[in-house]
Formats: structure tokens, C-alpha cells, sequence
């Protein structure tokens, strides 16, 4: 009688071990400053491999270490935060693998449910409390710059002239909380859905090595069809208008927030569209996969408003379309040549 060997699961197959590893891992990220925006890949696999049971107690260990060397070693409470914020994403970023949602699908969903939280929680904490929005932020502000400010030489030293301005605005925690509450709603909302894209990105591209064990359909290519519909550009043209015409038409700083706001929560998803457009581009022309990953990792880093920007174009050129016709006349127009020197 011949026996039925039964597939491992993903649990079997990396071990209990990777599992404390890549806790571990998300709480180093959480504790490094901009590195940060990668904790909910780390976190997300806990969830992904071992389930939302597993997922959600090692999560809760992380929480608590967190919370005791951040008030004991940091001596910052803003690493607690920043790692609950981590566990959300990445609870959201396993849910939408583990519920086969498509990969566009799972942000938006994720990216609703944790802007209505943060408004409620936002709103609840102004109620409740006696000082003000802006009082609130000052102090949000003065902690946050805690650890920057105590290694404000180390920290000059390694961050140049964009470093002392950061440093200038820390110690004026007034005028930065001002600044913050005009940018906060357009930096919250684009900082939610950049982190789960980025971090979806990573996670279907990178470590494929994962996802070829379970049954989830979708790639990292169904992530770069994203198209916003074609009349969300006007949303684009108000906010513009709004933007650049609040001094000359004497409409306040408040209408140039607003189209800062406008432009800032549209321009986002233009950005994703735009890389979709790039990635497609690279892929039609067999760029190698390195070189791939670096153009676009560059792109992201320096000129991110150009790809946003490529996105919106992309609403009247459809630029997919006119590179793959340039592709396939080039394709034909070698062929024929090919079959030319033959004769």
C-alpha cells in the first residue's frame, strides 16, 4: 500500500525559530529611525506563515518589549507608537494574503480602516484632553525629539546641511507643530498608503520564496496595473489651482492646505500608477532584474513627483499601450531585416 506523503505547511517548512527571528527583526526596524517604513514586511511574515493566532501573540511579546526598552533604554515612548503602528500594517499586509485579496484591494481596504482609526483616535484624544490640539502636538514633538537631540553632534556629523535644518526645527518644537498640523492630514494619508504599497511591493517582488507555498493567486505584476479612473486629473487640476492661486487670488493659507492636501492624497496613487508605467516599460525591454530594482529604488528615493507625475500623463497617453505598439513595430521591423539578409 503505498503511502500519502503530506504537504508541509508553510509553519513546517521555516520552523519555529524563524518565527522569534523575524520578530526580532521588525523590532530592530522599528527602533531605526527611517528603516522603520520596513517593520510590517518583517512583522507581516510572522502573520503570513504561522497565522493570525501566532501572528497576533508574537505581536503582543514585541509590543511589551518594546514598551520596556523604550522607557527604559531610549527613554522614548515614540518607538512604542511607531512599532503599534508597524503591527498594524503588518496584521493588515498578512490578512490580505491570507484572505486572497487582490494586492490593490487589500491597501485600500487596509488604508481606510487605519485612517478612520487614526481620526477617531485623533479626535478622541483632542476631546479628552485639556490642552489643545497644537499644546498636544508641541509635546508629541519635544518627545519625539528626545533621542535626536541627545546625540545632536552624532547626528550632525552624518547628516550635513539637511541635518542642522531638521535639528533647527527640532529645537523650535512651536513653529515645527505648526507646520505639522497645516501637512498632517495629506502626510498621514499618503504615509499610510506608501507604507502598505511599499511594503506589499517588497513582499510580492522580493521574497516570492514565501508566497509559491501558499495558494495566494496574485504578483507583484497585478500590484503594477494600478490605473486611477480618467476623471480623478481633475481632482488634480483644482488642487493645483488651489495651490499655486491662494496668494494671487487672496484666498488664504487655508484654501492653499487644502489644495496642498488634494494634490498630496491624489498624487500618491498617481505615483503607484506611475511606477506600474515604469516597471512596465523595463519589463518590455528586458531591463536586467538588478538593474531593474535600482533604477526604480532611485527613482523612489530622489524623484518620486516625477513618477507621480508619469502617472498622471498616463491618463491621457496611456503609455502602456503606445510602448508596447513601439515594441512590437520595432520587433517586426528586425524580423523583417532578419528575413531580408537571408534572401
Amino acid at each position: 500500500m503505498e503511502s500519502v506523503v503530506k504537504p508541509r505547511t508553510l509553519e513546517e517548512r521555516f520552523g519555529q525559530a524563524k518565527m522569534f527571528l523575524f520578530a526580532f527583526l521588525a523590532l530592530l526596524l522599528s527602533m531605526s529611525f527611517f528603516m522603520a517604513v520596513f517593520s510590517p514586511l518583517a512583522m507581516g511574515l510572522v502573520f503570513i506563515i504561522y497565522g493570525k493566532k501566532k501572528g497576533l501573540l508574537m505581536a503582543l511579546a514585541t509590543l511589551i518589549v518594546m514598551t520596556i526598552v523604550s522607557l527604559t533604554w531610549l527613554q522614548s515612548s515614540g518607538f512604542i507608537f511607531v512599532h503599534i503602528g508597524a503591527l498594524v500594517f503588518a496584521y493588515f499586509i498578512g490578512d490580505t494574503i491570507l484572505s486572497n485579496l487582490h494586492p490593490i484591494k487589500g491597501i485600500m481596504k487596509a488604508g481606510a480602516y487605519i485612517l478612520l482609526a487614526l481620526t477617531v483616535v485623533i479626535l478622541f484624544s483632542v476631546g479628552m484632553s485639556e490642552k489643545s490640539i497644537q499644546g498636544q502636538m508641541i509635546g508629541q514633538v519635544e518627545e519625539l525629539a528626545k533621542p535626536i537631540l541627545k546625540e545632536k553632534e552624532k547626528f550632525l556629523a552624518q547628516g550635513g546641511n539637511e541635518a542642522r535644518q531638521f535639528v533647527e526645527l527640532l529645537e523650535k518644537p512651536e513653529v515645527l507643530a505648526e507646520k505639522l498640523l497645516r501637512v498632517m492630514p495629506a502626510y498621514l494619508f499618503v504615509g499610510v498608503f506608501f507604507v502598505l504599497w511599499l511594503n506589499m511591493f517588497l513582499l510580492l517582488r522580493g521574497i516570492r520564496g514565501v508566497l509559491i507555498f501558499t495558494d495566494y493567486p496574485y504578483r507583484d505584476r497585478d500590484l503594477m496595473g494600478f490605473k486611477l479612473p480618467d476623471l480623478l486629473v481633475w481632482g488634480v487640476i483644482a488642487g493645483l489651482a488651489l495651490f499655486l492661486g491662494a496668494d494671487y487670488f487672496g484666498l488664504g493659507k487655508n484654501a492653499e492646505t487644502l489644495g496642498m492636501t488634494v494634490l498630496y492624497c491624489l498624487g500618491i496613487f498617481y505615483f503607484f500608477q506611475g511606477v506600474g508605467v515604469l516597471m512596465f516599460t523595463m519589463n518590455i525591454f528586458r531591463f536586467p532584474a538588478m538593474m531593474k530594482s535600482f533604477i526604480l529604488m532611485l527613482m523612489i528615493v530622489t524623484i518620486p513627483w516625477l513618477l507621480a507625475g508619469l502617472g498622471v500623463f498616463d491618463t491621457w497617453a496611456d503609455f502602456r499601450t503606445l510602448i508596447l505598439k513601439k515594441k512590437m513595430g520595432r520587433d517586426k521591423e528586425n524580423k523583417n531585416n532578419s528575413d531580408s539578409d537571408k534572401d
